[in-house]
This record gives structure tokens, C-alpha cells and sequence, in this order.
């Protein structure tokens, strides 16, 4: 069957690592983030495939969960889970990083993802005790309250991505299945939670959901998720139709994340 992504970069040491995020500039030059060992480490690759170099942004051993994406505005934000706390950073165009801050202080974060807007926004959400959460950093830096958002206990992973509608589109693992939603940019409204894989090949482990905020009208995703141990992906046409699942089973991975630039899926599997 099809692979679940166009390119899935092999890390130097896979042994050690256990989660991963991809942001992709308009330019198409990729940041990738990644827990190794507990610590989390950042690469810059170019257009052309050139692979930079692994450097530690955070040196301790306590972090579970990364994930990136591209601000147009600040440059690539950041969130993690370290130590069952959720932190925030930015890396600026020059370089340069805001460092971590923490956005949510207990110790019960299982998952956390980010996606921007075009004016800026950036929509965060989290696995928290089971349940999924929402905020938004607004472009001013300025932070909404925790808004819950699935209000269940049987969560385990979610990710968001912004389409080329502006629209915040949700994936989730809930119980044994794999749900989606999108969220209204005028009124903040959130559709139905709906479920787009009902666990009948096996529990999920990751989830991914990937689009590209560079193609104005279009509302395309790609859905990767881990089942089985191996990458599995839905497409949601700018139809709103879905096409059916695949599974690429030459592949065993532990988690997995994924943008969409020009429409291709790149994925960064760990």
C-alpha cells in the first residue's frame, strides 16, 4: 500500500527517540524538533534536502512530548511536555530563542501540539488527565485562558493544523478511535468531534494532521497516525470527502508528526 508520507528522515540514533514535530517555512525549509533520551533537540534542513545538524535546546531528561510549527511573524513556535508540565518557546528569525516558559504548571500533561494562523494566532492544544484543552497565544503574546474542549477522560494524543481556509483543524486519539474537528476562525465555533477510525485494526498511539496554510480556499488534511506500530494515513479531500485508510507496514515507528507543504505530506517518524 501507499506510504504515509513523501520523505520520513531516519534520525541518527532512532533508539532513543521517542517523539517528534515538523514546521515548514513558505520557503519550504523545514525545522524539525525531537525527544531523544528525554532531552529535546532541534534540526534546521533546507528545500533541497540538506540536512543540518541535531543541536540540544533543552539538556535535561524529563521531556516526553515536542511539537513545532512555522509563525510567519515570530518564527517557529515551539510547546513540550517536560515532566508532565507544558512549556512554550519561539525561535526568531535571527536565530535566537525566547526559551522555555511554562503555559500550564501541573504534572499531568500526557500530549501537546500548536498550529498558527495567518494573523498570527497560534492555537495550542493539550492532553491533560485524559481530557483535550485549548488556548490561544494571540500574535500580541498575549494568552487566553485553558478552554476544555473534550471533556471525556480517555484521551491519549492530539494535534492541530491551520488549512487554507484559516481553519484550526483538531485530530485526537479518543479510547480506541480516532476523531476529527475543525474550528471556526470568525466565531470560534468548534464542529462535531467526529470519529474517523473506529479502532478495528488496533489502538491508536500517535495522531498527526498535516495542511498546508499556503493554499488560499483549500481545506485538504492528511491524518497519519501509529497503529500497530507501523504509520497509517487518511486523506480529507478539500471536498470534505475522505478517502480510506493505509497502512504502510514495511515501517515500525513510535510516534509520528507531519506538515503539508505544496501538497505534499512530509512526515518526520521516530
Amino acid at each position: 500500500m501507499a506510504a504515509p508520507a513523501a520523505a520520513i528522515p531516519t534520525p541518527p540514533d532512532p533508539s532513543g527517540v521517542t517523539a517528534s514535530g515538523i514546521g515548514i517555512a513558505r520557503d519550504g525549509s523545514r525545522q524539525t524538533l525531537r525527544v531523544n533520551g528525554g532531552r529535546i533537540e532541534h534540526r534546521l534542513d533546507s528545500r533541497d534536502d540538506v540536512d543540518g545538524t541535531w543541536r540540544t535546546l533543552y539538556g535535561a531528561t524529563d521531556a516526553t512530548k515536542v511539537d513545532a510549527t512555522y509563525d510567519p511573524n515570530l518564527g517557529l513556535q515551539v510547546v513540550a511536555v517536560i515532566g508532565g508540565q507544558i512549556y512554550h518557546n519561539a525561535r526568531f528569525p535571527n536565530g535566537s530563542w525566547s526559551g522555555f516558559a511554562p503555559i500550564y504548571g501541573a504534572s499531568d500533561a500526557g500530549d501537546v501540539s500548536i498550529a498558527v494562523q495567518t494573523n498570527g494566532d497560534a492555537h495550542v492544544a493539550a492532553v491533560i488527565n485524559g481530557r483535550i484543552w485549548h488556548r490561544v497565544r494571540y500574535w500580541s503574546g498575549e494568552w487566553s485562558p485553558w478552554g476544555l474542549f473534550y471533556t471525556g477522560s480517555d484521551a491519549t494524543s492530539v494535534d492541530v493544523a491551520v488549512d487554507g481556509n484559516n481553519e484550526l483543524q483538531l485530530a485526537g486519539v479518543v479510547g480506541a478511535q480516532i476523531r476529527h474537528t475543525i474550528r471556526h476562525p470568525g466565531n470560534g465555533a468548534w464542529d462535531a468531534f467526529q470519529p474517523v477510525y473506529d479502532g478495528r485494526a488496533g489502538a491508536p498511539t500517535d495522531v498527526s494532521i498535516g495542511s498546508d496554510p499556503w493554499a488560499p480556499g483549500n481545506g485538504a488534511a492528511v491524518v497519519a497516525a501509529v497503529i500497530r506500530q507501523h504509520p497509517w494515513r487518511i486523506d480529507r479531500y478539500a471536498s470534505r470527502n475522505w478517502s480510506g485508510w493505509q497502512e504502510n507496514a514495511g515501517l515500525y515507528v513510535r510516534s509520528i508528526d507531519g506538515a503539508v507543504f505544496e501538497g505534499v505530506f512530509i512526515a518526520y517518524a521516530a
